[in-house]
This record gives C-alpha cells, sequence and structure tokens, in this order.
C-alpha cells in the first residue's frame, strides 16, 4: 500500500510539473524481406499504425496495430479479432493468408545521461492468422493469441529533433484467444531513427517479429520499414 501511495505521489508530481503532450499518430509501411513458418510468398508488406494518447514526461501511453497480406481480408481479420470468424464461409475463396495485431503499453523513457535514454514498457500484446490453404473447411484456420508483453531498449537525440532507438520486446507466454488451444511466445526488436519538427514526424528502420507457437506454425518476419506522421 505504501509503495502503491509513493509511485501515485510521483506520478501527480509529473503530471503538475511537466506538460502533457497528449497526441501522436503515424503510420507506416513494413517491406518483408525474409519469413518463415507463413504459406511461401503470402506476405510482401505490413501496415502499421502507431498512437499516443498521453504523454507526461519521460512516460507516454500508445497502441498499435499491423495488418500483413491482401486487403480484401481486412474485413476476416477483423471478424477474427472479434472472435466471430465463419471458416465456412471462406472456403469458396483462393487461397490466402494474413497476419496482424493489436497492443497497447505503458512506456517510459528514462534520462540516464546527457542525451541517452534508457526505454522500458510493459503492456498487452494481441496477435493472430488466418489461413486458408485447400478446398475444406478444415483447410480454413485461424488463431489469435494474447500475452503481457515487457520492453526494454536504448534512445538518444543525435541532435535536435533526431533520435536512434533500439528496443527488444519479449512476450513470454501468450495464449489462445480464438481457434485451437496452444501456447507459445512473441519476441520483436525494433531499430528505428526519427526526425520531429513542429506538428510532423517522419521515421525509419528495421524490425524482426516472431510468433512461435508449441503447436501451430506461427510466424517470423523480418524487413525494413517507413512511416510518417502528425503530432502535436
Amino acid at each position: 500500500m505504501k509503495k502503491a501511495a509513493v509511485a501515485a505521489l510521483v506520478l501527480l508530481a509529473l503530471t503538475v510539473s511537466v506538460p502533457a503532450a497528449a497526441f501522436e499518430l503515424s503510420g507506416g509501411l513494413w517491406s518483408v524481406s525474409e519469413q518463415e513458418l507463413i504459406p511461401a510468398n503470402q506476405i510482401e508488406n505490413v501496415y502499421r499504425a502507431n498512437l499516443t494518447l498521453v504523454r507526461i514526461g519521460p512516460l507516454r501511453l500508445t497502441g498499435s496495430a499491423l495488418y500483413g497480406g491482401k486487403l480484401n481480408h481486412i474485413a476476416d481479420f477483423l471478424d477474427l479479432m472479434r472472435k466471430d470468424l465463419d471458416e465456412a464461409a471462406l472456403v469458396e475463396l483462393d487461397d490466402f493468408y494474413v497476419l496482424g495485431g493489436v497492443s497497447g503499453k505503458v512506456r517510459i523513457d528514462w534520462p540516464v545521461y546527457s542525451r541517452l535514454a534508457v526505454i522500458t514498457s510493459v503492456g498487452y500484446d494481441v496477435m493472430g492468422s488466418i489461413s486458408k490453404q485447400g478446398d475444406t473447411a478444415d483447410d480454413v484456420v485461424g488463431g489469435l493469441y494474447g500475452g503481457i508483453t515487457y520492453g526494454a531498449g536504448l534512445g538518444v537525440e543525435i541532435a535536435p529533433g533526431l533520435k536512434l532507438a533500439g528496443i527488444y520486446e519479449y512476450t513470454p507466454a501468450v495464449k489462445s484467444l480464438f481457434g485451437s488451444e496452444d501456447s507459445g511466445k512473441i519476441q520483436a526488436v525494433d531499430v528505428s531513427i526519427e526526425y520531429q519538427i513542429p506538428i510532423v514526424l517522419a521515421r525509419a528502420g528495421y524490425r524482426f517479429q516472431s510468433l512461435d507457437l508449441d503447436h501451430a506454425s506461427g510466424h517470423r518476419l523480418s524487413g525494413f520499414y517507413v512511416g510518417v506522421g502528425i503530432h502535436f
């Protein structure tokens, strides 16, 4: 109880003393150069969106979403997220594979020396996929998995408005939210450089991401990405 009270007082002090930036939205295109554990040549690009709703000093509340695969299957993936996937209705379609996910995190960039910061985060990740590789209902497979994610990394301000960051994220225990019972883990490594001017930001980097499951195949993706956004 005492620790919780101290944490609340620290957060209140930060809220009062440090101006809060209430909004940052960016979108990006991740060009996948390497992929494993999924049907060949199904994923070329992954679309990503990042949202910061609150930023108080070094603390920020963020959300993100990603989608990879043919755009005409976005509605099917949304059905998977709602746990309302109709496998029988997908049997008549051509073979396909899509993946996606959403996450929410609390991130803190701890200033440690000059322009260097230690980055930590904790949150919840949801990730899944839909695959149709055949002509029967048994050939349509959808799975959705979730778990608590931890992150750590380093950030450095190279020049005013120009930042370089490297972050490792790990979800040690994901569980099935939809589909066959399964478990596993999620890992991601993201190295980025970002430039901000008033209102506008630009970002580029390299990302590796994997969903490793005990029974299903999961996925592993890596490649370079670029993105742009706005912030206030």
